[in-house]
């Protein structure tokens, strides 16, 4: 009966269903401009707006006013656009060129010194919904839009004349559909704020991620997606002084705002980030005061992980601002602060919003002296090391090694190829160099260990490049390579399973219809070394295929940058020959990828793309309730991501254990390994944590505090590794750095020959691990195989997709359901 009276009551408080004036009204508003209520034909909060109708709106308020234009930056993986609004003064659009070219300018010492910063607009960047399901940022953006076009007064005409302001309405248009689409649909007549209600329950996948499962807000770093691809560039045609990063949290929160925790910052941010960010925040509380809304600071949040949009323009020359907004997930929904409206939670978000204009154009000046004075000092700071700047290359495989680059030019830092050897040089002495050494640093000494996310990120290791530091820049290439012209055969190719690209090469001849053969010993071919798992495509008994074969070389050589040898006789000059029976022929794969709600999401994502979006294989995704239903005998592979306790049902096990023993793959990672062994799937074991003695008594409020002392966030550790494996094919190094998040450390198998990575004596390269955990690690397994029958379980220790840009150790991942069939030493 209190609920029943509590929405009675609240039916007929505006603040939830009724009229809602979001905007000031104190203001003219240009009649010949469309209001989003009237575009739409319903009140902004009654619903939750889908992309399209976002960017209709964004288009034609380009069309209608001459203080807007749109501009599209890329696509997303859904085939949805991705687009900004620039919005300022007529004036300024019409110079917006040649204003371009000048706040660039400011990134160049020598250039900065004669520019004149009170004549300068301050650049600002708004950007909401990162998280699609996170959707009151992208549904306030339509009325920020609306006013910057509409409103009439003084002090709007100041700010337009002053700034130029990016308005992206929604980063993550495919989880922001995803979730509209669930909530409209499951949305009654009368809003029910019961939190067990449907509505709020979202079905998985849910909108928070893209459409291949990425947090798109953990990728301005890593630049795995489209959205975020096509955004650091779009980013860097302005490099703003100002960046807002509009989220939501839990129901029962309130509303944040920066500075997060103090002692939990990067300590490669400047000073004056600080200090500016806490000038500015007093916008912030002013506008939140207002309404009376409750709100935070300098909690739970933190300024460490470099790749989110609010820290990543810490290290480029600007202030970087994240704001978190209670969420109704819904219309409305019951929190521990009453009941939490969409509509309130967009009125919030407009009133910060319009704060943030305010705060900007009130303390432009600073942000632009900032901005000017971040780059003298980086620059100072790189002419200060002792050394010229860093050489990497990725050994016989150039395509890690292009990858690195590309995600390098994209955050526009300079790098530059190396005269007569396949390498490359990046100079310390750039506009970028904060960023630069935010990328490759290997930190592994913290003032605080409670982090919001990852510890460590170190890209040279994610990518495994050999990495050095160089005291003198060396010669430089001055042309680009010429293109491989491979000589066609009639007997084969040959190609190296230690590039990068390898893995698709093979699928698009196993898709052709190729015969493919595997080599289980090393080689030596036109002075060429062939390792552990080169592939030999013999033509003798498929002359039919002789032409496509070579088409798919010839590409392979160039646009896929695999080392690829025409066979001109079987008679190798070292190792086995070509008609060894150390060659296995391996069938073309059918996987399946397990994905459901309780499965850990993000896992999926990075297996999913992988397989999908980048290596073009084939995968079928089902939910593990179907697997003890479905015929799972034709497919070669099966990927168990990490899951919730009842996901994996015990009764799988049998069927499972059957399975393998006929010649399947079963890969565990996350929680399944640990799965797998309580399960009894395998006769493996995890390493047991030391029983201690009772605690010294502790304060209550550091219980929480104390357990996060004892987990791994996300830290680099260095194993030892067996070539010879099949799991590691494609390795010529004996050691390979791997991402490690979890606690559960596996044990090495009984058999010698089945613990393919273990973990040095002194294994961490970077991040935080406590020293109870680094006692634990040396030794462990970081992945253990057990044979059963003509196949393998294969239990991961560590996370080799992590976040889509471990190009380091994807390779076990696929050579785990490629060679499962190879991995038992007496077949």
């Amino acid at each position: 009966m209190k609920r029943i009276c509590l929405v009675l009551l609240l039916a007929a408080n505006s603040l939830c269903f009724g009229t809602y004036d979001f905007l000031p009204t104190n203001l003219d508003y240009d009649d010949s401009i469309t209001s989003p209520e009237k575009f739409f034909a319903f009140k902004i909060g009654d619903r939750h707006l889908q992309h399209y109708q976002i960017v209709a709106y964004c288009k034609y308020l380009a069309e209608e006013s001459d203080r807007v234009q749109w501009v599209e930056y890329g696509e997303t993986h859904g085939n949805r656009s991705l687009g900004q609004l620039l919005i300022s003064s007529p004036e300024n659009l019409a110079n917006r060129d040649q204003i371009q070219k000048q706040h660039l300018l400011l990134q160049d010492p020598e250039e900065s010194s004669r520019l004149n910063l009170k004549k300068m607009p301050i650049v600002i960047n708004l950007n909401y919904s990162v998280h699609g399901n996170e959707a009151s940022g992208a549904n306030a953006s339509q009325l920020i839009a609306y006013y910057l076009a509409a409103a009439q007064s003084a002090e709007i005409e100041e700010l337009l004349n002053s700034s130029i302001i990016l308005l992206d309405p929604v980063l993550n248009p495919d989880g922001l559909d995803r979730f509209a689409n669930w909530t409209n649909s499951n949305v009654g007549k009368n809003p029910n704020p019961d939190p067990n209600t449907r509505e709020h329950k979202e079905g998985w996948p849910n909108g928070r991620t893209n459409y291949y499962l990425f947090d798109l807000n953990r990728d301005w770093m890593l630049l795995t997606q489209p959205e975020s691809r096509g955004r650091i560039k779009q980013y860097h045609r302005w490099l703003p002084n100002f960046v807002l990063d509009f989220h939501e949290m839990g129901t029962d929160a309130t509303y944040f705002f920066q500075l997060g925790v103090p002692s939990r910052s990067h300590p490669l941010i400047p000073k004056n980030v600080y200090e500016l960010t806490q000038r500015v925040s007093l916008y912030f509380a002013e506008a939140l005061d207002k309404k009376n809304s409750l709100y935070f600071t300098q909690e739970k949040f933190d300024d460490f992980y470099m790749g989110k949009g609010s820290t990543i323009s810490d290290l480029k020359g600007a202030i970087g601002i994240l704001f978190e907004q209670a969420s109704a997930r819904g219309i409305i929904q019951d929190g521990d602060n009453g009941p939490v409206s969409f509509k309130f939670a967009i009125s919030n978000q407009v009133a910060v919003s319009l704060s943030v204009l305010k705060g900007a154009s009130e303390m432009r000046l600073q942000f632009l002296q900032h901005t000017k004075q971040f780059y003298i000092d980086s620059l100072k700071e790189a002419g200060k090391q002792p050394f010229s700047g860093y050489r990497f290359s990725s050994g016989s495989d150039p395509a890690r090694a292009n990858g690195f680059v590309d995600v390098l030019r994209h955050h526009d830092i300079e790098v530059l190829q190396i005269a007569d050897e396949d390498a490359w040089y990046i100079p310390l002495e750039q506009p970028q160099y904060k960023y630069l050494e935010a990328l490759v640093e290997q930190r592994k000494e913290f003032e605080e260990s409670i982090f919001y996310d990852i510890t460590a990120w170190t890209l040279p290791l994610a990518y495994n490049l050999e990495w050095e530091k160089l005291k003198k820049a060396p010669k430089l290439k001055e042309h680009s390579q010429k293109s491989v012209v491979l000589e066609q055969s009639q007997k084969g190719y040959v190609f190296d399973w230690s590039d990068l690209n390898a893995p698709k090469v093979l699928l698009n001849l196993q898709q052709a219809g190729v015969r493919v053969k595997i080599a289980k010993q090393p080689f030596v071919l036109d002075k060429h070394e062939f390792g552990y798992g080169s592939v030999f495509i013999p033509l003798m008994q498929q002359p039919e295929k002789a032409d496509i074969v070579y088409s798919i070389m010839q590409k392979a050589a160039n646009l896929e940058e695999v080392s690829v040898a025409s066979v001109s006789s079987f008679l190798t000059g070292k190792g086995i020959d070509l008609g060894s029976d150390s060659f296995a022929t391996i069938e073309k794969p059918k996987i399946l990828l397990a994905a459901t709600s309780g499965v850990d999401t993000y896992t999926t994502g990075s297996v999913w793309h992988l397989l999908d979006a980048v290596y073009d294989f084939p995968v079928t995704i089902v939910e593990p309730r179907q697997l003890e239903r479905i015929n799972i005998d034709d497919y070669t592979a099966l990927i168990l991501p990490g899951a919730e306790k009842g996901v994996y049902p015990p009764s799988l096990v049998q069927k499972l254990r059957d399975w393998v023993k006929q010649g399947g793959s079963l890969i565990c990672l996350g929680s399944t390994s640990k799965w797998a062994i309580e399960n009894e799937l395998v006769s493996l074991s995890l390493i047991e944590v030391e029983e201690k003695v009772p605690a010294p008594v502790r304060p209550f409020v550091k219980a929480r505090d104390d357990k996060a002392l004892q987990d791994i966030k996300g830290a680099i550790f260095n194993t030892q590794i067996d070539i010879s494996h099949p799991l590691t094919y494609g390795y010529k190094q004996d050691t390979l750095p791997v991402f490690l998040n979890r606690t559960d450390f596996l044990s090495r198998t009984e058999s010698p020959y089945q613990t393919p990575l273990v973990y040095t004596e002194n294994p961490l390269l970077a991040g935080y691990a406590s020293d109870e955990n680094l006692k634990r690690l040396p030794g462990a397994a970081a992945v253990a195989v057990e044979t059963q029958g003509q196949g393998a379980i294969i239990l991961f220790g560590h996370h080799p997709t992590f976040r889509a840009y471990w190009k380091g150790t994807e390779k076990l991942l696929l050579n785990a359901i490629l060679f499962g069939q190879l991995m038992n030493p007496e077949n």
